[in-house]
């Protein structure tokens, strides 16, 4: 069932990633959020490649299912399409659990 679930999140990862274009603008990005698993990511943060440390953001589902604000103390994602990775508790406020990847939004706060 493991392998099941790993195989279906990457294929929506491959799937919204050729379908979605990423779309940035000076306050906003757009594209795929996934989030990291495991202990040690307490509390609503995330990882972000160029925002500076202590920057938040409003993580917005594109299907109008729930948003999340964070703070990024981490870099990444560096996958094609990613533009946020969430901490657990954050992937959690924002509805991602089972799917593992969203479309989202993200503005700066």
């Amino acid at each position: 069932m493991r392998q099941f679930s790993s195989i279906r999140v990457l294929s929506t990862a491959l799937v919204l990633a050729v379908a979605a274009p990423i779309a940035t603008t000076a306050h906003a990005e757009t594209g795929i959020a996934s989030y990291y698993p495991g202990r040690g990511h307490a509390g609503l943060t995330c990882a972000h490649k160029t925002a500076p440390f202590g920057t938040h953001f409003r993580v917005i589902r594109l299907d109008g299912k729930g948003s999340v604000t964070c703070t990024v103390n981490d870099r990444g994602p560096y996958g094609k399409g990613f533009i946020i990775d969430l901490s657990i508790s954050a992937a959690r406020s924002l509805g991602i659990i089972r799917s593992g990847i969203t479309m989202v939004r993200i503005d700066r706060v």
